[in-house]
């Protein structure tokens, strides 16, 4: 699984608006109950989209801050958009709302982490943020292992 590039942050003033772009957002969406959902290309669900910027760059940008964006205003620096309806191909501004990456990581669907990963220590008692990644070891036991067997080899 690779590491997907986080886009950077778009300003609504770094952006070519027009009646195109609105019209190009609402031309690819449909109305499935309350949500308005985007009909174009998606990533992991959410829809996203070109957008040509004032330095005649373009950039892909997720079509539900577009549509908040061009609707509500510009989202709060270091806040994320959370999708109150849970479907994240959905770009209705009502059901947006600014919140922080942790509150929206813990309002999501994902399954609860198994046990092996909810620990707080590894098995030498360091704490968890020393852990390498998807091991159960942290790195200073794992500079530990290998200096050991870099010795006896």
């Amino acid at each position: 699984m690779t590491k997907q590039k986080r886009a950077p942050d778009i300003k609504l003033a770094d952006l070519e608006v027009s009646p195109t772009l609105a019209d190009r957002l609402w031309s690819k969406t449909r109305i499935n109950g309350n949500c308005i959902e985007w009909t174009g290309h998606t990533h992991d669900g959410y829809g996203r989209m070109f957008v040509g910027r004032k330095d005649g760059k373009n950039t892909l940008m997720l079509t539900h801050r577009v549509a908040y964006s061009l609707l509500v205003g510009e989202p709060t620096p270091g806040l994320v958009l959370d999708h109150l309806c849970r479907n994240r191909a959905c770009v209705n501004p009502l059901h947006l709302e600014e919140v922080e990456q942790a509150e929206n990581i813990a309002r999501g669907d994902m399954p609860t982490p198994p046990p092996s990963k909810r620990r707080e220590t590894c098995r030498s008692g360091r704490h968890v943020a020393a852990w390498k990644l998807g091991k159960k070891q942290c790195y200073p036991c794992l500079y530990e292992w290998r200096k050991n067997r870099k010795a006896v080899a």
